[in-house]
């Protein structure tokens, strides 16, 4: 993530999905450089915010997200469910909290 943008832009197609979680996974360990707090924001083609995270285990989603074995090792990280998702074009936006700048990663699951 650069310093002077601060955000990480991930677009999405979905051609058919029932559900899917999306996730800033730890890299601390493998990475220094990594962000140590994310947040996470998930729109629709229309700009509609969908979803937003600061710490994964304050999302709506938490207890599938665990159950998936997919839950970040680091609370601070955020991740997101989505239960039902329509085919479409969505974004997903990672940033650095508080405008902290590093790396940052953005995994996206289709769950069965």
């Amino acid at each position: 993530m650069s310093k002077k943008r601060w955000l990480l832009f991930t677009g999405l197609v979905v051609v058919s999905l029932t559900s899917g979680t999306i996730i800033g996974p730890s890299l601390k360990s493998q990475l220094p450089e990594a962000l140590d707090d994310t947040t996470l924001e998930v729109y629709d083609a229309n700009g509609v915010p969908l979803e937003l995270n600061d710490d994964w285990q304050q999302s709506a989603g938490a207890a599938q997200v665990q159950a998936a074995g997919l839950a970040p090792s680091n609370p601070a990280e955020s991740a997101v469910m989505l239960p039902s998702v329509a085919p479409g074009s969505y974004t997903a936006v990672l940033r650095g909290k508080n405008g902290t700048t590093g790396v940052g990663l953005v995994d996206v699951f289709h769950l069965p």
